[in-house]
Formats: structure tokens, sequence, C-alpha cells
């Protein structure tokens, strides 16, 4: 009896043959890593100097510094927080933001699989985020941890949110679709464009019924509001709000508001190609899957993700720079568009050439542009690569070098002021800035601003000063700085190191 009971719990051959993981297990696992594994070549890559500026704005706000107050920029709040939140986790070196940005980029995939799921099934959803997966590896895009990477997953999220809202009618993901919009808003401003299409599609998908259209836009707000309302309690507790307010509104209407339509041109020219190039896979997806949709009958779910898409690309051409960064907050649109298209033609691909070689033709381009920087030798090489502006990659590859001479020649407590852009240096050095103006762009677009930092620089001089701007290209033939901190380096400084990139003044005994 034994025996045949021991027999009996053997599993048979046809049980043996059933797979021990799912095939969907197997791809989620794909979908979770896959960024991941494309971002290991690149953690160690040097700093870009936007990403420079966070991570000194982030640092600070570990120390008990206040972000706008005590050091500035004009990026929202949380992605300092973002930043912030990487250091905990993993300790203050470049990598960090970068491997919580895969992270985010990994979470974002699966998100966008639920999504896509609920809505046109579980091979759409496969597709779908298998392919917004592989996307992070359109390196050239520049993304690196730049506040793109962190803004799409609250922006994937109040997406979902909304659209379990529209489904249900329940307030409370109309709430959840609010708080989360808020959240991307508070990590990259436009994406304030997405929250205005969500509304936009509530008005007019439910244009008849004027109760669900109200209690949504209140719950919405609502949200958004709770989330603002979080984010200002720092700035309200230290009376701080008139420093957020001139960061984040009135100098990014400077940085901005004030180019010209010919700037924005010269800027598009500039750098519209560079991305096209980069990413034309997913270019080729939306025409494809465009060009399907208008011989069948949109649904709710084809409209709220062309609207999104259409949302997120106003708020790129809204900024007037279009660098190639900005774009990368549309992928995740790109891939729910194309997820569903390829899983409907996949069964007779071969008999639709047109769309077979417009796929292949794409994919093969996409592939050649952005494997270069995968081939290279180090990570400087790489960042060569995916930085080709005439002497950005230089100065950013260079830049350790200068901050270690800047750890030479000071002591930890000493403060130091770059005059430039190259914001990397105070976070590589590990160095307090002297001043808030943690790069040269605000005096120039704010000229009032000039005379109270260089005021500030006369009464207490940094143990070092760094001199940036005069290298950038094309060089000047004769350096130049404001009156006030030429005759500060005059009278109190030292010339003591020059670099290709940068120049060295060491402060004296008075």
């Amino acid at each position: 009896m034994a025996l045949a009971s021991l027999l009996r719990s053997i599993p048979s051959h046809r049980t043996l043959r059933r797979p021990i993981v799912s095939p969907y297990t197997l791809a989620l696992v794909a979908v979770l890593t896959l960024p991941f594994l494309l971002a290991v070549p690149f953690l160690n890559e040097p700093f870009e100097k936007d990403e420079g500026t966070y991570a000194t704005v982030a640092r600070g706000l570990l120390d008990g510094q206040l972000p706008y107050r005590d050091l500035f920029d004009h990026k929202p709040p949380l992605v300092y927080v973002w930043y912030a939140v990487s250091f905990l986790l993993f300790g203050e070196y470049v990598w960090a933001p970068r491997v919580l940005a895969a992270l985010s980029w990994s979470a974002t995939a699966a998100l966008v699989w639920v999504l896509v799921a609920r809505y046109r099934g579980e091979a759409a959803a496969l597709a779908s985020s298998m392919l917004l997966a592989a996307f992070s590896g359109i390196v050239l895009l520049q993304a690196n941890a730049n506040t793109e990477i962190f803004t799409v997953l609250p922006l994937v999220g109040s997406l979902y949110a909304f659209a379990r809202a529209l489904q249900g009618r329940d307030v409370r993901w109309f709430l959840a679709a609010g708080v989360l919009g808020g959240a991307a808003a508070l990590t990259k401003q436009v994406a304030v464009t997405n929250m205005i299409a969500l509304s936009v599609l509530l008005l007019l998908s439910h244009r008849t019924e004027i109760g669900v259209v109200v209690r949504g836009l209140a719950w919405m707000t609502a949200g958004a509001l709770v989330t603002l309302g979080v984010a200002l309690v720092p700035f309200v507790l230290t009376s701080s709000m008139g420093d957020f307010f001139y960061a984040t509104v009135h100098y990014n209407q400077l940085y901005s508001g004030t180019l010209s339509l010919h700037d924005r041109l010269v800027f598009a020219l500039r750098n519209l190609p560079y991305s096209v190039n980069a990413a034309l896979l997913p270019i080729a997806l939306v025409i494809a899957a465009l060009w399907d949709m208008r011989a069948r009958r949109r649904d709710l779910f084809d409209q709220l993700s062309v609207l999104s898409l259409v949302a997120a690309c106003a708020g790129t051409v809204l900024s007037g720079f279009f660098f190639p960064h900005y774009f990368v907050v549309l992928l995740p649109f790109t891939a729910i568009l194309g997820g569903p298209l390829l899983v409907m033609k996949a069964a007779n691909l071969r008999q639709q050439p047109v769309l077979l070689a417009l796929l292949l033709v794409t994919a093969g381009f996409t592939l050649a542009a952005n494997l270069p920087a995968f081939m290279a030798s180090s990570p400087e090489a790489r960042h060569a690569v995916k930085f080709p502006a005439i002497g950005q990659a230089a100065r950013e590859n260079s830049s350790g070098e200068v901050a270690e001479a800047i750890r030479s020649l000071s002591r930890p407590g000493d403060t130091i002021y770059n005059y430039g852009r190259e914001t990397q240096l105070y976070f590589y050095a590990d160095r307090e800035a002297a001043i808030p103006q943690l790069y040269d762009r605000v005096f120039w677009l704010d000229p009032a601003t000039l005379p109270e930092a260089m005021g500030a620089l006369q009464a207490k001089p940094p143990k070092i000063i760094v001199d940036t701007a005069n290298h950038a290209e094309p060089k000047p033939a004769i350096k130049t700085f404001p009156d006030a901190l030429g005759e500060l380096l005059a009278a109190r400084y030292e010339l003591v190191k020059e670099f290709p990139y940068a120049d060295i003044y060491l402060l004296q005994a008075p």
C-alpha cells in the first residue's frame, strides 16, 4: 500500500511536460530586468551637467539645505527628491540615480502591461511592455537620469487611474489620477499638458453627463492640489515660498518664455534630426498605429492613448528647446499604441509588405544609431558618443580630474564657486557651493540677481573659484568676468591650475 501511494505521488510524463514557469511570468521577468541590463554599460558614465545639478541639490537637501533658497535651480522639487532617495538607498555615487532611473523605467513597463492588458488583452500587453523595456536602449536620446525618466512612472500611473475612473466612475480613481498627475508635473512641469488632456477627454466623452464631469474634474483637481500642498510644506514652514515661485515659475518664463519664433526654429532644426535618427522605430510604430486606426472604429482607449501622446508632444514643443531627452516622455505612449498594432498584424504581417519593410528598416536604423554607444570602450567614450555637441562631452569627461584638483587644494568645510555651467564639480569635489547660484545662466537671464551674488562672494570669498565659462565653444578671445568677480579674482586669488576646460583660482591670504 505504501509503495502504491508513493507511485501515485510521482508526476506523470504529461505533468512533467508542463512548464515550471509560465511564459507570461518569464516575459514579465524580462520586462523588469531588460531596462537595468541596458543601463549597466552607462551606470558609471560621467554626469551630464543637468544631472550634476540635481545631484548637488539632492545632497544639499540631505544635509538640511532647501532647494531654490540655498541651492538655486529651476526644476520642480520632486526631481531632487528622486535623487536624494537614490543616495539614501545606494550611497552618494554617480551610478545611484541611474539605478533608480532603470528601476523606475522597469516599473513603468510593468504598469503599461497592466494598463494595456485591461483593454487590449495579455498578448498586446506583453508586446507594449516589451517595446517600452527595449526603448530604454535608445540611449542617443540622452535620458540618463534626467527628469523625464522619473516623470513617466507617475504619468502612466495617472493615465491608468483615469482609465479606471472612466470605466467604473469611481471618484477614488479620479483622485488617484490627480495625485499621480501632480507628482508627474512636480517632477517635470510640462506633464501638466497631460493633465489638461485627461480633463478635455472627460469633458468630450461625458458631455451629456454633467454630474460625472463635475465630480471627475473636482476629484482630479483635489488630488493634484494635495500633491502640490505636500510638496510646498517645507517652503511654507521656512517662509521660502518666494524662492519657490521665483525659481519654478518666474525663472522658467525667462528661460523659455522669451524665446522668439526664430530661436525655436533654430533649436528644432538643430535637435530634431538627431532625435529622429535615434528613435526611428518608435516614430514608425506611431505612424503605423495611427494609419491603421483611421480605418476602424476608435474606442475610448484609442482616444485616451492618442490624446496622451499628443499632450506629451505639446509639452515637449512648448518648451522651445527640443533637447533629445525631452522626447523620452513620449516613449510610453508609443509603446501603448505600438503593442496592440503588432499583435493585430502579427498573423498576416508577411502579407503587408509596406508595414513589414517599415518596421524592419526603422528597427535596423535605430539599432545602428544606438549600438556604437554600447560598443564604446569606456564610460567616457560612451558619453562622447551620446553627447556629440562640440565640447560638451570633453568638458564633462574631464570634470573628475578638475574635481580631484579642487579636493587637493581645499579641505572639507571649504566652499567653492563654479563660474560657468559645470555644476557636477560641486558633487564630484564634495565641496559646498559658496552662493545659491550654482551656475551663471541666471545672471544673464535675470541681471538683477548679479549684484547680490557678487556681493556675497566678496563678503565671504570661497576657498576656490573655478572658471569654466571662458572655455565654452567658441572660446572668447579675452577672458570675461562680471566686474565684481574680476576685481575679486585680481585682488584675492591666484591662478594655480589650468585645464583644457577649467581654470582653478585659489584664495590667497589677505
